[in-house]
């Protein structure tokens, strides 16, 4: 999970394969041991829970940063999908790491 942002205590992250559980693009937002996934489109809850005055401020951000977060999901499928047709591709992958162009 890559953290893409930080701000008033609060985590965002994105995952780059989190797209089968939840097939919308979404966020990870966490404060203080409450964890909570927001969905990009709209920052509806798709699971869990948060302080209402940190969602406000969560959902802020995600207005405000839109577009990028959009892009930051549509590069973090195609990683997946690298991924996914690298590892099907290379026998041993675990024995090497290979770069991944294009990204």
């Amino acid at each position: 999970m890559a953290t893409i942002s930080m701000f008033y205590g609060i985590i965002i992250s994105m995952m780059s394969m989190d797209n089968k559980q939840h097939a919308i693009p979404h966020i990870h937002a966490d404060y203080q041991g409450q964890s909570v996934v927001l969905s990009i489109p709209d920052g509806e809850i798709l699971a869990g829970n948060f302080s209402p005055k940190k969602l406000k401020l969560v959902r802020a951000w995600i207005e405000i940063h839109h577009e990028a977060l959009l892009a930051d999901w549509e590069l973090a499928v195609q990683l997946c999908h690298k991924f996914h047709l690298l590892n099907a591709k290379t026998p041993n992958y675990g024995r090497g790491i290979r770069k991944l162009s294009g990204i």
